[in-house]
């Protein structure tokens, strides 16, 4: 059977297109990032995978339809995937999504899982088996409720993709419906309206004390790097130490090690587990140095994050210097109240264009937004990234650290910078 991958270059498609290989199909692709697309590439084809960001009137779309190849959306087709193992553990939420899988997989790596993940793993499994799939679960259009996983873990709700949720309570109904499609979910018990949203058979994990898994007794290294006791029912369990920085990684930690609890994974196998996670590439990912400063780079694209990653930076004696790109016109729209105030923590600001994705727009949203961030930050904004690092290039002083945030290619600008500029010093 030959499978044809419309829009094949996203994480999650590129994914799914190495999994088909896996059971034996021939794929092929088409990507309008790479050679565009055609009506003849899908010619021949048995089946027609397409990805959320190809538009409705894509020419491969309309000739598959036209000659009756079969048609499946990469949700549908990655439930049918899915379907196919022996047990399904889905991880969702607004922020964390995949970090929390890569965690999983790790701390469950003696069960030789399969993953599939929205970004890629630093320490990739060296084995995969067909025991168990883990993967993300994305809430976009809603896409995580094609899923029917034997586990589900619900991280957090928040308001975000506005171009399809209209609201807080539209979000966490979404969420409620994916906890109703899982046989067992696992959430946040801090947030006190994902308690109410969550549906059917449920456990809590948390910092709370009235959580099932809770993380307990958090130490903080010279270096940044946290260790706490997973403690359940007043016992503790045992102690994990990980390699990433930031409150936000403990909790993440603490719902990957309630996960591989509840599937019967030993503490001990989880803690080791953790303990080798070194991250996921643009999670607070050092590039390099220029100027005798750090420059690393980040995926935080909403508010949350944003404040969250800045927490998180690593150790250093200057200034924090956010380069930031928003990601769709409608985000930097919709939550520009949220990200004026998510910068504080940065001694300054850059502001690149909009990451547009899948959508079209104007300079308007960027702009107001640059208005916003001004009012509580040192601001600039430059409409290229040759112009952000000219800039970054005069300011940048030894024991600085400089990070490149967002969902875009802005870690190509950081990496560029490098580049340019890596031997020079202060």
């Amino acid at each position: 059977m030959r499978v044809h991958f419309i829009g094949c270059e996203g994480v999650s498609m590129r994914r799914l297109r190495e999994l088909t290989e896996r059971e034996g199909h021939v794929t092929t692709g088409s990507d309008e990032a790479t050679m565009g697309h055609s009506a003849a590439f899908v010619r021949g084809a048995d089946v027609a995978v397409y990805s959320a960001a190809v538009k409705p009137d894509n020419p491969e779309l309309t000739e598959a339809r036209r000659t009756g190849i079969p048609v499946v959306g990469r949700a549908e087709y990655l439930a049918a995937i899915a379907s196919g193992y022996g047990r399904v553990i889905a991880v969702s939420g607004t922020h964390g999504k995949t970090t929390v899988t890569g965690m999983l997989a790790a701390a469950m790596s003696r069960r030789f899982p399969t993953v599939h993940v929205g970004g890629e793993i630093k320490d990739k499994p060296v084995r995969e088996e067909r025991d168990f799939f883990i993967t993300e679960a994305c809430e976009y259009r809603r896409s995580f409720l094609e899923l029917r996983p034997d586990v589900g873990v619900i991280l957090n709700a928040e308001l975000d993709h506005t171009d399809c949720y209209k609201s807080k309570a539209d979000v966490l109904a979404a969420f409620s419906a994916f906890s109703e499609n899982c046989r067992f979910t696992l959430y946040n018990g801090d947030d006190e309206e994902l308690e109410a949203a969550v549906k059917g058979n449920r456990a809590s994990f948390g910092f709370g004390e009235g959580c099932c898994f809770r993380a307990t007794d958090i130490t903080i290294d010279e270096d940044g790097y946290p260790s706490f006791f997973v403690a359940a029912s007043g016992l503790k369990l045992g102690k994990i130490s990980l390699r990433v920085r930031g409150m936000h990684n403990v909790l993440d930690a603490l719902a990957a090690a309630a996960v591989a609890l509840s599937e019967g994974e030993p503490m001990s196998e989880i803690a080791a587990g953790l303990h080798r996670f070194t991250g996921v590439k643009r999670r607070m990912e050092r590039v390099g140095s220029a100027f005798g400063a750090e420059v690393y780079t980040d995926y935080a694209h909403h508010p949350t994050e944003i404040r969250a990653a800045l927490a998180a930076v690593p150790p250093h004696k200057g200034r924090l210097l956010v380069i930031f790109e928003p990601h769709t016109y409608s985000r930097t729209r919709d939550l520009s109240g949220e990200f004026a105030t998510a910068f504080t923590a940065a001694d300054e600001v850059v502001l690149a264009p909009v990451f547009a994705s899948r959508e079209t727009g104007d300079d308007s949203a960027v702009l107001a937004l640059f208005g916003e961030i001004k009012k509580h930050n040192a601001a600039r904004y430059f409409a290229s990234y040759d112009e952000i690092n000219r800039y970054v290039a005069g300011v940048l002083t030894s024991g600085d650290l400089a990070l490149y945030t967002g969902a875009g290619t802005i870690n190509r600008a950081a990496e560029k910078l490098v580049s340019d500029y890596g031997d020079m010093r202060e």
